[in-house]
């Protein structure tokens, strides 16, 4: 990975406010406080990276009048019917309120790089190989790049030189800038979503085509595993 001089201002910095506070905690001391809240949302995220990949799983496990959906999105009228039936009629649960969350579509976008192997394992039975694989950088990081192509190489990185999120989005944007520059055209821009959250957009991004990233692992749509 090509590693670029900090040359673009940081999106992060510090203000007045902040300066002037003064952070403290109800119980206990405010560094076991920080410490907590560190552990708890780190844990927590790895957890929902595998939540994830467990429905994901589920969802392809589906067999429609003998065929798989193999697509998430767009998977043609009958087959989006059917699953909406099915999940009416036979789970009796929604799954649009896991599946329409950010961290799960990002996660989705990923699956098939950091699990190649998707379908010749089982999350159920042998969850170490759904996990994520980054113990510092977690899917908070990858909300920010999951459109960079090469994603997976700068989350390595943040992992590697433990970078906090803050670090790391100063970090990523000067990257992702410097290298339109080298390329001499607009391929990333830094940008809020629906939810004005900032992350980095890429030209061209097709959100349905990368929640589909699993589909390319399947050989036929009758394939069974």
């Amino acid at each position: 990975m090509k590693h670029y001089q900090r040359i673009y201002e940081d999106l992060l910095r510090d203000k007045t406010i902040w300066r002037n506070a003064s952070i403290d905690a109800v119980t206990g001391s405010i560094d076991e406080l920080t410490d907590q809240m560190r552990s708890f949302l780190a844990k927590t995220y790895r957890e929902l990276f595998y939540i994830a990949m467990c429905f994901l799983w589920l969802e392809k496990q589906l067999l429609f009048n003998g065929h798989r959906r193999v697509r998430r999105f767009r998977s043609g009228h009958a087959f989006d019917t059917l699953y909406g039936l099915y999940m009416a009629n036979m789970v009796g649960r929604d799954q649009a309120t896991l599946t329409r969350s950010r961290w799960f579509l990002v996660s989705a976008v990923v699956a098939s790089e950091v699990c190649p192997e998707f379908f010749l394992h089982n999350p159920f039975k042998e969850p170490e190989y759904y996990q994520w694989p980054f113990e510092h950088a977690g899917i908070d990081f990858l909300t920010f790049v999951y459109q960079v192509d090469n994603r997976m190489e700068l989350l390595a990185y943040a992992d590697k030189m433990k970078m906090t999120f803050r670090d790391f989005k100063n970090w990523a944007a000067n990257y992702v800038l410097c290298y339109n520059d080298e390329q001499g055209e607009e391929i990333y821009a830094v940008g809020l979503n629906r939810e004005r959250v900032q992350h980095i957009q890429k030209k061209g991004w097709d959100a349905t085509e990368a929640a589909n990233s699993l589909q390319h692992l399947i050989k036929h749509e009758s394939e069974k595993t």
